[in-house]
C-alpha cells in the first residue's frame, strides 16, 4: 500500500508539470496520449504474467521504471539548449517508462492486495486503490514546490526513489498464484491467452475510460 502511494506520487507529477514548464497543450497531450495508449495497451500481458507468478518481478520493475520521472525537472531546465524534437523526445521516453511502470505493478499490486485476504477481499483492494490516489494527489503539490525549491534540479529525489526500490526488494515478497512444477507461458503464448471474449471486460473498460477522460 505505502510503495503505490509513494510510487504515484513519483508518477503523477505530469499535470503540474505541462503548466510549470508551459509546454503547449497540442505537445503535452499527444506525449502522454502515445505514452499511456501504448503502454496500457500491454497492460493485460502484464496481468498474465501476475498470474504466472511473477508478481513480485512486476512490483520491482514498476518501481525501477518510475521514479526517473523526476529527471523531467533538469530536462526543463536545459529545453533550449537540446532543441523541441529532442526535448520532447527526452519527455516521451521518461513518461513512458512510468506509464509502463504503472501497466505492470497495477495488476500485480491489486493481486497481492485482493489476496491478502478472502473474506474482505473488496476492502483491501478500496484502500490500495485509496493510496495510490492519495499518492497521486499529494504529487502536485510535492513536485510544484521541489521544482521550485531546487531551481528545477529536481533530480535529488532519485535518492528517495532508490530507497523505495530497496525496501520494495525487501520488503515485497508475495506469495505467487502460479502452482510449483507449472511451466509458465512464454510472451508468445502468453497473448494467445488474453480473455478477449469476455464482454463484461469490455463494459468495465469502456466505463473506465469515460470516467479517465477529463483527467
Amino acid at each position: 500500500m505505502i510503495i503505490h502511494s509513494l510510487l504515484d506520487c513519483f508518477a503523477g507529477i505530469w499535470p503540474i508539470y505541462k503548466h510549470i514548464v508551459d509546454i503547449p497543450l497540442a505537445a503535452a497531450g499527444f506525449v502522454v496520449t502515445c505514452a499511456t495508449l501504448i503502454a496500457f495497451v500491454l497492460q493485460p500481458l502484464f496481468g498474465l504474467w501476475t498470474d504466472h507468478g511473477y508478481s513480485r518481478v512486476c512490483v520491482l520493475i514498476r518501481t525501477f521504471m518510475t521514479f526517473p520521472m523526476m529527471l523531467l525537472g533538469p530536462l526543463s531546465g536545459h529545453w533550449n539548449s537540446h532543441g523541441n524534437a529532442i526535448g520532447y523526445l527526452a519527455m516521451f521516453v521518461i513518461v513512458f517508462r512510468a506509464k509502463i511502470g504503472q501497466a505492470l505493478y497495477h495488476p500485480a499490486g491489486a493481486t497481492i492486495a485482493g489476496n491478502e485476504t478472502t473474506s474482505r477481499r473488496s476492502t483491501y483492494l478500496s484502500i490500495f486503490v485509496a493510496f495510490g490516489w492519495i499518492g497521486y494527489g499529494s504529487s502536485q503539490i510535492l513536485f510544484s514546490y521541489s521544482y521550485h525549491w531546487t531551481q528545477s534540479h529536481t533530480e535529488w529525489l532519485l535518492i528517495p526513489g532508490g530507497m523505495i526500490l530497496l525496501f520494495a526488494a525487501w520488503g515485497c515478497r508475495p506469495k505467487e498464484l502460479s502452482n510449483d512444477g507449472i511451466e509458465r507461458p512464454s510472451l508468445l503464448r502468453s497473448l494467445t491467452q488474453i480473455p478477449f471474449g469476455q464482454q463484461r471486460l469490455y463494459v468495465l473498460f469502456f466505463l473506465l475510460a469515460a470516467m479517465s477522460a477529463p483527467e
